[in-house]
Formats: C-alpha cells, sequence, structure tokens
C-alpha cells in the first residue's frame, strides 16, 4: 500500500510539474495560430481588393474602347456610354467598400496593424486624397468612415 502512495505521488508530482510548461507551450502555440489567422485575413483582403481593381480596370478599359469605336464612327451612343459609367461607379463603390471593410479590420486590431501598414501606407493615402469626390459627407454622414480614420491616424490630416 505503501509503494502505491509513493507511485501515485510521483505522478502527481510529475503532472503538475509538466502543467505550466504544457500551458507556456498551448500560449505559444496560440499565439502562431493567431499571427497565421492575422496573415490569412491579410491574404483574404488583398484577393478582394485585387478581384475588385481588376474589375474596375476591365470597365476603364471598355470605356475607353467605347470611346475610340464612338470617335471612329462619329455617333455616340449615349445608352451604351451611360450604362459604363454606371458600371464603372458600382465597381469603385464595391472597391472602396473593400478597402473600407479592411480598414474596420486595421481599426479594431482584427489583422497584424504593421503588416496592413506596411502593405497599405501609400493605397490608403492615393485613395483618400485622389477619390476626393466619394468621401463627401452624404445626409451628414461621411462614407467610408474607416478610411477616414486610418488616412487620419497615419497621415494626421
Amino acid at each position: 500500500m505503501e509503494t502505491t502512495k509513493k507511485i501515485v505521488l510521483t505522478i502527481i508530482k510529475v503532472v503538475i510539474g509538466v502543467a505550466p510548461i504544457a500551458t507556456i507551450v498551448t500560449v505559444i502555440v496560440l499565439m502562431h495560430a493567431n499571427k497565421i489567422t492575422d496573415t490569412a485575413n491579410l491574404i483574404q483582403i488583398n484577393n478582394a481588393i485585387q478581384q475588385r481593381t481588376d474589375i474596375v480596370l476591365a470597365i476603364k478599359l471598355k470605356n475607353k474602347e467605347f470611346d475610340l469605336l464612338s470617335k471612329e464612327s462619329k455617333t455616340l451612343d449615349t445608352i451604351q456610354s451611360l450604362l459604363l459609367e454606371d458600371e464603372l461607379e458600382s465597381a469603385i463603390k464595391s472597391l472602396l467598400n473593400t478597402y473600407d471593410f479592411a480598414c474596420e479590420l486595421y481599426n479594431n486590431k482584427k489583422i497584424n496593424r504593421r503588416e496592413f501598414k506596411y502593405y497599405y501606407l501609400k493605397l490608403i493615402k492615393d485613395i483618400r486624397e485622389e477619390n476626393s469626390l466619394y468621401f463627401n459627407p452624404e445626409n451628414g454622414k461621411v462614407p467610408y468612415q474607416a478610411i477616414n480614420d486610418v488616412y487620419r491616424e497615419w497621415y494626421g490630416k
């Protein structure tokens, strides 16, 4: 009986000694898992932005082709022109919404802020400064608020 108690006590001591190590290992694993998740989020954001950017560029190309064709034929197809303008406007707003969502994740610390800033520092500045038309207040509310917040944080404007 005495031997059994010694064995049980030895096992308990080992378990108690190993528990803090297991906790530390678990914390380290979770920290790396969060980094992987942050990187995956950045990749998803980048893919979404790239898809919408490609759409905007394709529409701009269609618009240029249409302009060339209409100049050659000396007739302007107003309906086609308006449709292209609406399509471009919609695509630009979709792209801005994607950037706004990404900036919201940045603001809420849901992604790696250092990497996000590294990748999007110039893009956010260009978007904000070259598309001021889209950032004018509507009904007292500033559209794309998250982009504005990130822009102000990074550039103090």
